[in-house]
């Protein structure tokens, strides 16, 4: 099993869904979700596993629950 470790910016209650990719390496996710009952974390797992063509359920988010800045684990079979 291999894992992969990202990090991301995200923008909850954005008028647009999108994924951008920095400079510094972050993913910079923009959800329509408000940071409220872990709806903008589900945002977060659905447009990274869309942009990574992955199943959602690989996707963990390891720190940052509830702060714009995010680590998230990618696990690869």
């Amino acid at each position: 099993m291999k894992r992969r470790y990202l990090h991301i910016l995200v923008h909850p209650k954005s008028k647009k869904e999108a994924i951008n990719v920095r400079e510094n390496g972050y993913l910079e996710i923009y959800c329509k979700e408000p940071a409220e009952r872990g709806l903008a974390n589900a945002c977060v797992r659905r447009l990274t596993a869309q942009h990574l063509n992955i199943p959602e359920g690989a996707i963990r988010i390891t720190s940052g629950h509830k702060k714009p800045k995010k680590l998230v684990e990618i696990i690869e079979s």
